[in-house]
């Protein structure tokens, strides 16, 4: 009667056993949560104009006429239009 315990308990602790090492641990996967990117990123440092050269908070991009990208601050964004540049 003692063996029949014994081979039920080892059976039961090989099934235990190979459901853990079957399981995937959570830091497995390779989906990425956008908040954590974000926080470690922290602010976006200003750029500066490819006219005037002064560093702006925000640009708005434009296509030259070579097809490079611009980016221009709000005071130069006149002479972008005024050269037909198209916005992207």
């Amino acid at each position: 009667m003692l063996w029949v315990i014994t081979v039920v308990v080892v059976l039961a602790l090989s099934i235990m056993l190979y459901r853990a090492a079957k399981r995937k641990p959570k830091y497995d996967s390779k989906v990425v949560k956008l908040s954590d990117v974000r926080a470690r990123a922290g602010k976006a440092a200003s750029q500066p104009c490819s006219f005037c050269k002064k560093k702006a908070a925000k640009l708005t991009f434009y296509a030259s006429e070579q097809g490079q990208v611009v980016g221009v601050c709000g005071d130069c964004r006149s002479q972008a239009e005024k050269r037909s540049m198209l916005p992207l």
